[in-house]
């Protein structure tokens, strides 16, 4: 969550400790969705097409690499991609990525 930015809290829990969960409205990410340490790397950032991207991240960043690894194991492909029509592969709304700000690393699903 280092390099985020949260900007403005607009419902839920900010500001004290380093704790930011609830609704935030950023200059740089447009409407989110937060449940992170403020000074924590890696987050994990879930895009969502119709809802606000989700931000995750534990004090513990093996916590956070641990729950990005399980969650590639579970989700469903069909929920990220689909062929189309045409026998294109199409994005469906759904994106996990995993950046971690402190070694410079950056994946996604």
């Amino acid at each position: 969550m280092v390099d985020l930015g949260a900007g403005r809290r607009t419902n839920g829990y900010g500001g004290f400790s380093e704790s930011l969960k609830g609704h935030f409205d950023s200059p740089d990410l447009g409407k989110v969705l937060l449940f992170v340490k403020s000074g924590a790397s890696p987050t994990l950032w879930i895009e969502r097409e119709s809802q606000e991207d989700i931000y995750l991240s534990f004090k513990d960043g093996e916590k956070t690499k641990s729950l990005y690894q399980e969650l590639k194991g579970v989700v469903p492909v069909s929920l990220i991609y689909s062929i189309t029509n045409h026998n294109q592969v199409q994005r469906n709304g759904l994106c996990f990525r995993f950046r971690d700000s402190e070694e410079g690393n950056s994946e996604e699903f």
